[in-house]
């Protein structure tokens, strides 16, 4: 049967779906799927495999039994069995999804039915049945036969495989031979993929998930999302025996592969967010700000859940649930801040879990008792004021004790700063405080002066746009770059007037400060790469083609500096995570001028990034330039959560920062300015996060405990 056009695809499916009462219209299949099933009988076998129920997606689109059912319908007879498993025998050795029939003819076993036009031979029966396909080869090689469809040549080959190598060998190392051999032999993935769904010991699996290798781990990944779609209680057992391992690289396994399920694997987050340990429920939290990013009640009625299990039940794993809902709830919001749907959920979930899950309105009153009042503060802020510590001193590049280890007079500079956060505030009158902030030697400093600086340009560009100016040229490098990082703002509402602006700072920061473009100097962009992100912003939110990373990456190409371009490429990988189509466009007219042996060594990770959040449409980009399988599996080994960890948090605290300041005075007042005279004056951490907690609980009560109170 020929192939289905997009059209004819449609019409078939809608009938498929009448007559065999399919729950999923074509609409919610992906693309990559939708694009296989134009094969009628790929379509039939999806048709009847999920009869009177939903279609369930595995990480390539069809599951293994799908394969396999086909498989044992149609090889039936022990001599057809013998012939195929001699045939694998002989692709194996080979190394060859598809072989020549003269070079299978020289197998004693083989040659008597590959050459017998008896249609009722092993081999005419298996090709009749859709098994096997013969294919023209070229003048040398003559005609040659290959499984009609890979997955169930991945079947049989791994089938060959474990009986001959897993009593030899054990399973990592079948697995392992078999990842060797994928450079060469592209089908070796799928039948690894496979040998680890037949084989099915957990202990396997957790093997593969801790080894230091992300392929292995990817592959343990794409099985156990395989294997949810045929047996969601086997998965899901397996992914919550990874995340209890004592390993980091099987935890991140686990949950990469619980994201990877989605929405299904509802019951693995609530377990995480309940049980797991810190680490384990920052990944978890990471993967479900992505899941909201496409599916915001998915997240939503997880989180409401988490608020349902709160009360005296609850007590052995209350901190961890109040504390993951803080931490999630949180990421939304700040990343979000302007979306009033947004606010709504969060004033609703605030308050069912402050007055009516925690009673706070009732706390210090004795009522609960000591250590559950403790309880309760600690988890706020371990969970909310310690996290906020961490990320505004960027403590991952600098230590916090740095910090309150300064002389009070230095940190006075917070004191003089505070007015700045009001965008009524003359900046003008302050620019020798903004210097100081900018030039300061605490990357607070620096952090606090660009957050500031961005309220003013985003209020009134037209007055800030000369001081702007006038600053860049006066600054040293260091300074320059955090006027350059300033205009990180993720509200989709900001100046178009900003985009010369940064086009001019971007071109200066590349030809004069070229140690802090590449990593010599400039600590900040090491742990987070934002240096083309506030121009692709820019551009994104005014929906323009992106011309100086255009230029800069053409001009890389026609000097031959595959420096440049390596850099500008791993910038994208930032401005594609928030704008996607428009680095695709950028990436495509890159890679149409290269080699594959000369492809950056940043894309990798570029459009791994990317696919944390869009994965699909990373596919079908990788597919419509042409990308090799190799290097797709590249990319998808290497796409995880903590490639975006730094976006999500540091990135979103900053946006919540210029947006509040900007339109909610008394978070400005209450949070913001406050906050400035509580580092000034706080000894050490603990300090500050016991006054900055009880500051959120007054506010609280004096809102009635409806955030909405503080947003008017």
């Amino acid at each position: 049967l020929e192939h289905f056009t997009p059209i004819k695809l449609a019409l078939a499916y809608e009938r498929y779906r009448h007559f065999f009462q399919l729950q999923t219209p074509i609409e919610k299949l992906p693309l990559h799927l939708r694009e296989r099933l134009r094969k009628p009988l790929l379509l039939r076998m999806l048709a009847e495999s999920y009869r009177d129920g939903p279609v369930v997606v595995a990480s390539r689109g069809l599951t293994l039994s799908i394969f396999r059912r086909f498989f044992d319908e149609r090889v039936r007879q022990r001599r057809e069995q013998l012939f195929i498993e001699e045939l694998a025998g002989e692709m194996l050795r080979l190394g060859q999804a598809t072989a020549p029939i003269r070079d299978l003819a020289r197998n004693d076993q083989l040659r008597d039915d590959l050459l017998n036009d008896d249609p009722d031979s092993a081999y005419t029966r298996l090709l009749d049945g859709g098994v096997l396909t013969e294919v023209t080869g070229d003048l040398f090689v003559g005609e040659m036969v290959g499984f009609t469809y890979a997955e169930v040549g991945a079947y049989v080959l791994a089938r060959h495989i474990l009986r001959e190598g897993v009593a030899r060998e054990g399973i990592v190392g079948v697995i392992g031979g078999l990842l060797a051999r994928v450079r060469r032999f592209p089908l070796a993935w799928d039948i690894a993929r496979t040998a680890l769904l037949i084989y099915r010991q957990p202990d396997g699996f957790a093997a593969l998930a801790q080894m230091p290798d992300v392929e292995p781990r990817q592959l343990v990944v794409e099985s156990l999302v395989e294997l949810y779609a045929d047996e969601p209680a086997a998965a899901s057992e397996m992914i919550k025996q990874l995340c209890q391992r004592d390993s980091d690289e099987a935890r991140r396994t686990g949950l990469k592969a619980a994201y990877t399920i989605g929405p299904r694997a509802r019951e693995i987050f609530l377990w995480a967010a309940a049980k797991g340990t810190p680490a384990l429920r920052r990944v978890a939290r990471d993967a479900l700000y992505l899941i909201w990013r496409n599916d915001p009640s998915f997240t939503y009625d997880l989180l409401k859940d988490l608020v349902s299990k709160v009360g005296p039940g609850a007590l052995r794993d209350l901190r961890n649930i109040i504390e993951f809902f803080f931490e999630l709830s949180i990421v939304i919001y700040i990343n979000h801040c302007d979306q009033q749907d947004v606010i709504d959920h969060t004033v609703d979930l605030y308050y069912e879990l402050a007055k009516q899950r925690l009673h706070l309105d009732i706390i210090n009153t004795g009522i609960f008792g000591k250590t559950i009042e403790d309880l309760l503060f600690q988890a706020v802020a371990n969970a909310f004021s310690q996290p906020i510590l961490d990320t505004i001193m960027m403590a991952e590049v600098m230590p916090v004790d740095q910090f309150f280890s300064m002389p009070e007079e230095e940190r006075e500079l917070l004191t003089r700063a505070a007015p700045l956060f009001d965008p009524a505030t003359p900046l003008a009158d302050h620019i020798g405080t903004m210097e100081d902030l900018l030039c300061g030697a605490n990357i607070f400093f620096n952090l606090l002066g660009a957050a500031q600086l961005a309220i003013h340009a985003a209020t009134d560009f037209s007055a800030a746009e000369p001081l702007i100016r006038d600053l860049f040229e006066r600054l040293p490098g260091p300074g320059r770059l955090w006027v350059l990082l300033s205009f990180s703002v993720l509200m989709p509402h900001t100046p178009p007037a900003w985009a010369p602006l940064i086009e001019q700072i971007t071109e200066r920061m590349f030809a004069e400060h070229p140690d802090m473009i590449y990593g010599a100097t400039g600590e900040i962009l090491g742990q987070l790469d934002i240096l083309l992100l506030p121009l692709g912003l820019a551009y994104g939110k005014v929906g323009q083609t992106m011309p100086v990373i255009e230029l800069l990456l053409q001009d890389g190409l026609l000097r031959g500096d595959e420096r440049q371009i390596t850099r500008c490429v791993a910038g994208l990988a930032a401005v594609g995570f928030y704008h996607p189509e428009p680095t695709f466009r950028l990436l495509g007219d890159l890679l149409a001028g290269l080699e594959p042996a000369s492809y950056p060594p940043s894309l990798v990770t570029a459009l791994a990034t990317i696919r944390t959040l869009h994965l699909d449409d990373v596919d079908v980009f990788m597919n419509r330039v042409g990308l090799s399988a190799d290097f797709q599996r590249q990319v998808a080994a290497a796409a995880d959560t903590e490639l975006v960890r730094r976006f999500i948090y540091w990135l979103g605290l900053y946006n919540h920062v210029v947006y509040s300041c900007i339109y909610f005075p008394k978070i400005r007042r209450q949070m913001a300015m406050a906050a400035m005279d509580m580092l000034a004056n706080a000894r050490q951490p603990s300090e500050f996060i016991a006054a900055y907690t009880a500051n959120v609980f007054r506010m609280l009560r004096e809102a009635g405990f409806r955030l909405s109170e503080w947003t008017t």
